[in-house]
């Protein structure tokens, strides 16, 4: 059971960051996106945190 939901929150995670990558991309310049690509990946890396924690309590 512990796998299959760590895979879960994975392939959540990581519809998430797609999510949030893409509507980025769509608003700002293309320049934004060159300039500063740590802060893309930080600020998905923190809702990863956040959102599968609720989940675990949840569950268990």
């Amino acid at each position: 059971m512990s796998r299959t939901l760590i895979i879960s929150l994975v392939a959540i995670a990581l519809i998430v960051v797609a999510v949030v990558v893409v509507v980025k991309n769509e608003k700002p310049a293309p320049v934004t996106v060159e300039t500063p690509p740590n802060v893309t990946i930080e600020a998905p890396s923190n809702k990863m945190k956040t959102k599968p924690t609720p989940i675990g309590n949840y569950q268990n």
